[in-house]
């Protein structure tokens, strides 16, 4: 085994330790919220979605601290800590204190991603004719870390508590940590050089951002504006770069676009820990082939179905789909599935439960679409941005995830209820639902159109 080799593969064990920990409490912090703190379903979605959202839209800042003051390896590190902190904050916490282990996760969470991206991304030599299929994998395994935890805690929960959840992510945050203690060495040393001045200043932003986040969980509109008022100026930013890039103007005109579809699947993808989470606690019944599933076991189908897409997507014919069809297509079936749960609601009448089958193609459909959108629009940064702002470009692309699990907050808090009776909740769901789908279906449509008007859109801009 090659030095690049082994560091890839070490690299794929910290990313499942890590995401092993972090995403059964993401798909499942909003149950938490409203089963063992007793807060109300709008807190929950409230409380759930800003978490995400802030955890994308630090994001970027993490290639400013990696290019100015500390290396990866030691950005990584404090991450977890922070994340392992907030996690253990948060089960002996009261409930009034609970926006400050949630501004710890969020800080961490934001670094840890971009930071495992760039460790996985050194470890590839530049010629390596196989990095997209390493790509692939490590796609492939955060899916399946997904799945493997979601599928152990959900069986679990109903014994033992989400405590133990949470209990269980710090854990396994420790074991990660201590691992990536052990082999940080063999990662190239960065180019930075290491001074108590720079590790201060790092430390003054990280303490900052957690304050901003306490803030931003006490006060939810001041987030969103601020966060709203960030994506109008990356959006300006860019239309800007487009006008003074004229040869590359067509391809920054479409990353701009791919970012509108990025906002708009995450939007309804955030569904799936929020509105559809609770629709199928109270709205569905849990027999599905001889067994008894619940709420907590939304999201096996989701990373089921991400996985899925991977497979398939490895054949040569479909590998070579351009990025503007897989963005589209994602966005396309993602509004269909969500159309389709109003129609089964009407057929099955308003006034019973859901049956299980009919409710799972919806996550099913997200993890598909997701292979589609995510990794696309992040591929297409490689040919579509200019050199000197491509670190930039990445940032802003998980910056307009953030915007778009925002937005699904607002449809969420739609269907937020106090009743517990289907002949009450099912009418708002299906409202909800059928109005959304609509509306994201004309959105669709006009965003293709000016997509193939980019040129004259642009004109007019």
């Amino acid at each position: 085994m090659t030095r690049n080799q082994t560091l890839l593969l070490i690299t794929f064990i910290c990313n499942f330790l890590q995401l092993f920990a972090i995403l059964s409490v993401f798909s499942l912090i909003t149950l938490y919220f409203t089963t063992d703190l007793g807060l109300s379903q709008k807190e929950s979605y409230q409380l759930g979605t800003a978490l995400m959202s802030l955890s994308y839209c630090f994001a970027p800042l993490a290639g400013v601290i990696i290019s100015r003051l500390i290396s990866t390896k030691c950005l990584l590190i404090i991450a977890i800590k922070l994340y392992l902190i907030g996690c253990l904050l948060l089960i002996v916490s009261p409930t009034y204190l609970l926006k400050i282990p949630l501004a710890f996760m969020a800080v961490g969470v934001s670094f840890i991603a971009p930071c495992l991206f760039s460790l996985f991304s050194s470890s590839l030599s530049k010629d390596d004719h196989n990095m997209q299929r390493y790509f692939t994998v490590l796609h492939f395994c955060t899916s399946a870390s997904g799945l493997v935890s979601i599928t152990i805690f959900a069986a679990i929960i109903p014994t033992l508590g989400y405590n133990f959840l949470l209990i269980s992510s710090a854990i396994l945050s420790f074991v990660a940590l201590a691992f990536f203690y052990c082999v940080h060495q063999l990662y190239t040393d960065s180019s930075q050089v290491f001074t108590k001045r720079k590790l201060l200043v790092t430390f003054l932003i990280l303490t900052a951002l957690i304050f901003l986040s306490v803030l931003f969980f006490k006060y939810i509109s001041l987030m969103k504006i601020c966060i709203y008022l960030g994506g109008v100026a990356l959006f300006c930013y860019f239309l800007m770069l487009a006008k003074k890039h004229v040869q590359t103007r067509e391809a920054i005109l479409m990353f701009i676009f791919f970012c509108i579809i990025s906002v708009l699947y995450f939007s309804l993808a955030t569904l799936c820990q929020t509105s559809i989470l609770f629709f199928i606690k109270e709205n569905v019944c849990h027999s599905f082939i001889g067994c008894k599933l619940s709420a907590e076991h939304t999201d096996i189908f989701l990373f089921l179905g991400s996985m899925m897409t991977i497979l398939v997507l490895t054949r040569k014919k479909l590998a070579r789909l351009s990025s503007d069809f897989k963005l589209f297509f994602g966005l396309a079936i993602s509004i269909v599935a969500l159309l389709l749960l109003p129609a089964s609601m009407k057929l099955i009448g308003l006034s019973h439960q859901l049956p299980y089958w009919m409710i799972i193609v919806f996550p099913v459909v997200i993890g598909i679409a997701e292979v589609f959108v995510y990794p696309s629009g992040l591929a297409s940064i490689r040919h579509l941005i200019p050199a000197s702002h491509q670190v930039f470009a990445f940032g802003a692309w998980d910056y307009f995830a953030g915007i778009g699990i925002l937005v699904s907050m607002e449809i969420a808090l739609k269907t937020a209820s106090t009743e517990t009776d289907v002949l009450n909740t099912n009418p708002v769901y299906y409202k909800t639902f059928l109005l959304t789908g609509m509306m994201y279906f004309v959105l669709l449509l006009l965003l293709f159109f000016l997509y193939k008007q980019r040129k004259t859109v642009f004109r007019f801009a």
